[in-house]
């Protein structure tokens, strides 16, 4: 059975109007190598994984190969581009009867800019957030990271941190572009909020800590 959060996203992607940038904050964990690229000693105990919260604007609903095919007519190259496969599949792909007799039962059926939302893993029953933060309109993002103790470590420090302790950022090679299209899959358990340009939200988990990351909370 799909989760009330599913339930809940794909409830409101329903009652909004077209594609567009919609706001999200998100946290996800990234688990640190077992020692530093520099010294090779075991990577420090606070380290050993972080917290990182996204707040970004991204665009929902849009199609992957279409997005990549256009920017690389932008870019002057062929728009002969075939994705590769993934760990995971949009629910309008999936024609399954568990999929069918569970979205039935909760009531819901999926649009035209749902079906490429939310996608579920392909051996295991997680659900995912598929967004596109390089698509939106307005790109903005803002990134906070915390150790394994729950301290907030200095946005300065993170890159040297990374460098040393984490698996590195690379291009998508299968793109072949200069200005790559950005893609994050989110866990549904780890999205906190979502909401259109309008703030409607369809999702809203934030708590006093999360407001005042972003200078929203009332004491700030």
């Amino acid at each position: 059975m799909i989760k009330t959060k599913e339930k809940c996203i794909l409830e409101g992607l329903q009652k909004i109007k077209g594609i567009g940038d919609f706001q999200l904050i998100a946290n996800t964990t990234q688990v640190a190598n077992k020692k530093s690229r520099v010294t090779k000693i075991k990577t420090p105990d606070h380290l050993v994984e972080i917290t990182k919260v996204a707040f970004v604007t991204v665009s929902l609903g849009d199609n992957y190969t279409d997005a990549v095919k256009s920017q690389r007519k932008a870019e002057g190259l062929s728009t002969d581009f075939k994705a590769q496969a993934t760990y995971c599949t949009p629910l309008n792909q999936i024609r399954t009867d568990l999929i069918s007799r569970a979205l039935k039962m909760l009531g819901v059926y999926l649009t035209e800019k749902s079906s490429e939302v939310i996608y579920k893993h392909n051996t295991k029953n997680q659900f995912y957030l598929r967004v596109y933060p390089s698509l939106a309109r307005e790109y903005q993002v803002t990134h906070v990271f915390f150790d394994a103790h729950g301290n907030e470590i200095p946005l300065e420090d993170w890159p040297q941190i990374q460098a040393e302790y984490f698996k590195l950022p690379t291009k998508n090679k299968n793109q072949g572009l200069e200005k790559d299209i950005i893609v994050n899959n989110y866990k549904i358990e780890n999205v906190l909020y979502l909401a259109d340009k309008d703030s409607c939200h369809i999702i809203n988990e934030l708590n006093e800590e999360h407001l005042e990351i972003v200078g929203l909370s009332e004491a700030a």
